[in-house]
């Protein structure tokens, strides 16, 4: 009998542990498959946007050439997160570079002359304008061929650092980038890159989500309709919030909430003066500068009410629309999809997005060429 059990124990152990793996999903990553071209893109977005794109991508490629092809899609988190892996990957691939192809010591000088490098140091004798000269003129890759999302900023930040290089669409392609169809700016945004290092795929806004039912069962008489609104007292303990570190879209929602407080400092150093140009260039630092400890005061108060401090960016989505959190910052796109995901399954309309008054501008959304890329015809043909 003992024994009975004990092997009837095993069998329910086996049944625990082995049927999650029967009825898995299959394994999404990409086998290669002879004659079939394979383009790596590296993302922050979700799955629903790499299925999407990539479905519409193998479409029109095939309409266009007649050939098949993979999209192999890596994932490494926020668009922060992005960054730091690419950043690594090419740290250790032109570390290889110059120690065997230039016969050069890799030392912890070397090291932070590569962290340091950028297109405005390529002159000079230092050790800094040495390493960007070798990176600059070298192809050193970093296995992928476009980072696709990751931020306005951080896209900049890969192209000073020579991570993303032209592709050749601009010159190529210029009826796409004039004002009437691509302008290059929009509310204060680059929508692309002067030589054609990123372009921006879309634009998209970042503001507030909330749940107004859960916010009027707490006792809250009002809705969050501007960054100070999250800010109140209120909140405290409430608010689902996104490390900044981590996501590029909370980056730059906090970037728009100093915009906004230098802009009303700006306004109110001069109201109801008749300055020079020395006297607005004297109120416009002084805006800047207070702007900025206004700023981050408001950053302090928003975070303090937070309930929680997570890296992903769509978690608040997921909380605030059950309820467990009253409100949070977001992307337009996760937020509308989650108010009409709502409404559409059972006509609930407690789940909102708005941008805040005075304190959001549309923003593209990048998408950029990597140095060493192995497919490049391949990869400006994803762009284009």
């Amino acid at each position: 009998m003992f024994e009975a059990k004990k092997f009837l124990i095993v069998i329910l152990v086996a049944a625990v542990v082995g049927v999650p793996f029967v009825f898995r999903e299959k394994n999404s990553s990409v086998i290669p498959v002879h004659g079939v071209e394979t383009l790596v893109v590296i993302t922050p977005h979700n799955e629903s946007l790499r299925r999407e794109y990539g479905a519409g991508f193998k479409k029109w490629y095939k309409a266009k050439t007649g050939k098949e092809v993979n999209v192999d899609w890596r994932y490494h988190g926020g668009g922060r997160d992005v960054a730091r892996y690419v950043e690594s990957v090419y740290a250790n691939n032109f570390r290889l570079h110059w120690t065997e192809n230039l016969h050069r010591e890799w030392n912890s000088s070397a090291a932070a002359a590569f962290s340091a490098r950028s297109e405005k140091m390529l002159d000079g004798d230092s050790l800094v304008a040495e390493v960007s000269r070798e990176f600059f003129k070298s192809n050193v890759g970093c296995g992928i061929d476009i980072m696709f999302g990751a931020g306005l900023v951080e896209s900049e930040i890969q192209a000073s650092k020579g991570n993303l290089v032209p592709c050749g669409l601009l010159q190529e392609r210029p009826d796409l980038f004039t004002d009437d169809t691509i302008p290059e700016t929009f509310a204060g945004s680059r929508l692309w890159d002067r030589v054609g290092r990123w372009f921006g795929s879309a634009l998209s806004s970042f503001g507030i989500i909330y749940n107004s039912e859960a916010i009027l069962e707490d006792g809250i008489t009002f809705f969050p309709r501007t960054w100070d609104d999250l800010g109140r007292q209120e909140f405290f303990g409430k608010l689902a919030i996104v490390d900044p570190t981590k996501s590029s879209s909370v980056l730059k929602a906090f970037d728009m909430l100093t915009q906004q407080k230098m802009q009303e400092c700006f306004r109110g150093v001069t109201c109801g003066t008749d300055a020079d140009d020395s006297q607005a260039k004297a109120h416009e630092e002084a805006a800047i500068g207070q702007g900025w400890l206004e700023a981050l005061k408001l950053m302090q108060r928003i975070i303090a009410n937070g309930r929680y401090f997570t890296d992903s960016a769509t978690r608040p989505v997921v909380d605030v629309s059950a309820g467990n959190c009253l409100a949070g910052i977001a992307v337009d796109f996760y937020g509308f999809s989650e108010a009409q995901h709502l409404e559409d399954r059972g006509g609930s309309k407690r789940f909102r997005f708005c941008m805040p008054i005075g304190g959001g501008a549309p923003s593209p959304d990048p998408i950029g060429f990597f140095r060493g890329s192995q497919s490049p015809q391949l990869a400006k043909d994803f762009i284009e």
